[in-house]
């Protein structure tokens, strides 16, 4: 699973916690797949710092302050700001 398969997975997961009632089984086990989940995408995270710190090791930034890095270069702004709202 990459980060993106991860993320999408781990957005299902919560709709279903959000969503009709489950029961006790039921949520524990969904809210055990959100936290696998969230681990998982926070290593692709980390992985992709370490990667761009040893980039940037010679203190050039690959891209101007304020530009958006390219396409597939792992990076996102929102990637955070979904992590840190899921409920795990």
């Amino acid at each position: 699973m990459n980060f993106s398969d991860s993320l999408e997975r781990l957005d299902v997961v919560l709709r279903r916690l959000e969503g009709d009632p489950l029961s006790l089984d039921e949520a524990l086990l969904a809210f055990e797949e959100g936290v696998g989940l969230v681990k998982e995408s926070r290593a692709f995270l980390d992985k992709a710092e370490q990667r761009v710190t040893l980039l940037t090791q010679d203190g050039e930034v690959p891209f101007e302050a304020g530009e958006k890095p390219a396409p597939g270069s792992g990076e996102s702004s929102d990637l955070d700001l979904k992590l840190e709202e899921a409920p795990f």
